[in-house]
């Protein structure tokens, strides 16, 4: 039928596509976690650009710490 439910950030829901709230029977999302592993031995300047985006792509709450 063309239908598909996923689970993104509120803020990159694309247009045309709309968020499913609990008032229609969707249970909330749990909170998640994400880690970025790197190399701390690797100097790379497009990795680090790529993790600085990906950093602020999550609001400021991430932290990019070299394992």
């Amino acid at each position: 039928a063309g239908l598909a439910v996923t689970a993104v950030s509120h803020s990159i829901v694309p247009a045309g596509m709309r968020q499913l709230t609990e008032e229609e029977g969707f249970p909330p999302l749990p909170k998640a976690a994400f880690l970025l592993h790197r190399n701390p031995e690797s100097v790379n300047c497009i990795v680090d650009s790529l993790s600085e985006h990906i950093v602020k792509a999550f609001g400021g709450t991430a932290t990019d710490e070299r394992m």
